[in-house]
């Protein structure tokens, strides 16, 4: 993960963009997909030291025609289905939004798009 934006759900402005500083743990973060199948691993830093904080994994699809990424995985015997807009797709990064925090960043009653960048390496 390289950045995470958030964009107002009335009018697309920014309103806040953090750019994840690389050898920072949170720049170890990894996501691996497969062909039906993905992976995530988190760290944080506890102790200064980068240790694992979340491993989750399970199945996915995409439907290229709506652009649409559906993640499912079994958390705290749930499965939980994660929904995300691939807008931007080349061979060294992806964007994934979503307003799937179910948070209103500006307060103005309107779902805000979260926006993450992740850079293959």
């Amino acid at each position: 993960m390289v950045n995470i934006s958030i964009y107002s759900g009335k009018d697309n402005s920014v309103l806040s963009s953090e750019n994840i500083p690389e050898g920072s743990c949170q720049s170890k973060n990894k996501y691996a997909f497969t062909e039906d199948q993905f992976s995530m691993t988190y760290y944080e830093t506890k102790n200064n030291q980068c240790e694992i904080s979340e491993t989750a994994s399970g199945e996915y699809t995409y439907d290229s025609n709506t652009k649409q990424l559906r993640l499912k995985n079994y958390f705290n015997f749930t499965y939980i289905n994660s929904d995300y807009t691939v807008e931007y797709l080349t061979n060294k990064e992806l964007h994934l939004a979503t307003d799937y925090y179910d948070r209103d960043q500006n307060y103005n009653v309107i779902k805000n798009r979260y926006v993450v960048t992740l850079k293959r390496y």
